[in-house]
């Protein structure tokens, strides 16, 4: 049987480095028309399949919430309590699987950001080379931004460019540093796939809370509302 031999070197180190030249440091490889173009169509596909994720979460968070609201505003009109714990019961189904959809979503959504790095890091580094007396580096510094109402670009670098890209990929830092407490924070932390999860947890939350009232409605526990 003939033994396959693995390789770490993946497109990005055969694509955007000199081997040779690499020996002294990294050194960009020098693209051709075809390669630059490849890269421009790869780019352009990951960017468009991360809008589409985008899209397709955005369209089925608001048809899911709008049947949420229907249907919890029906339940309440039905006089039947096992009718009532069925339809909640499948709601919270449906809850559990847009969470996950959620989190396949945000998944995806990485992976597709990473790849069109990639290839806008190479044809970065192709049409903007830096001079002899500079060099690129592996990961990109980040540094609190203290000149009062310029955005840190500096935040927003990628890992093996070292300067801003043309492109905001994903805004780290769109605050200054004399906003508020609260807007610094709440960028930091709330991030959107954050808060998508949030959303389904307390609504999760809300389902529960309803069974248990009409279960102890049921029981005479409580009276009608």
């Amino acid at each position: 049987m003939k033994e396959i031999k693995k390789t770490n070197r993946t497109l990005w180190q055969r694509a955007s480095f000199d081997p040779e030249a690499a020996k002294n440091g990294i050194i960009p490889k020098e693209l051709d028309p075809d390669q630059k173009e490849f890269l421009y169509n790869m780019m352009g596909e990951n960017l468009d399949h991360a809008r589409h994720i985008e899209n397709e979460r955005i369209t089925f968070n608001s048809i899911y919430i709008a049947l949420a609201a229907g249907v919890m505003a029906f339940i309440s009109t039905i006089p039947e309590y096992n009718i009532k714990m069925g339809i909640i019961v499948l709601l919270f189904a449906m809850g559990v699987i847009a969470m996950l959809l959620t989190y396949r979503w945000n998944s995806a959504f990485k992976r597709q950001t990473y790849y069109a790095k990639k290839c806008y890091i190479m044809l970065h580094r192709a049409i903007f080379p830096k001079g002899p007396e500079e060099e690129y580096r592996d990961e990109a510094p980040s540094k609190a931004n203290h000149n009062g109402g310029d955005l840190a670009d500096e935040d927003e670098l990628l890992p093996g460019l070292a300067e801003a890209p043309a492109y905001c990929f994903s805004p780290k830092d769109p605050v200054t540093q004399d906003s508020s407490y609260f807007a610094r924070w709440a960028h930091n932390k709330m991030k959107t796939q954050k808060l998508f999860l949030m959303f389904y947890v307390l609504l999760e939350v809300t389902l529960v809370v309803v069974a248990i009232v009409f279960t102890m409605e049921h029981l005479g526990l409580i009276g009608p509302f």
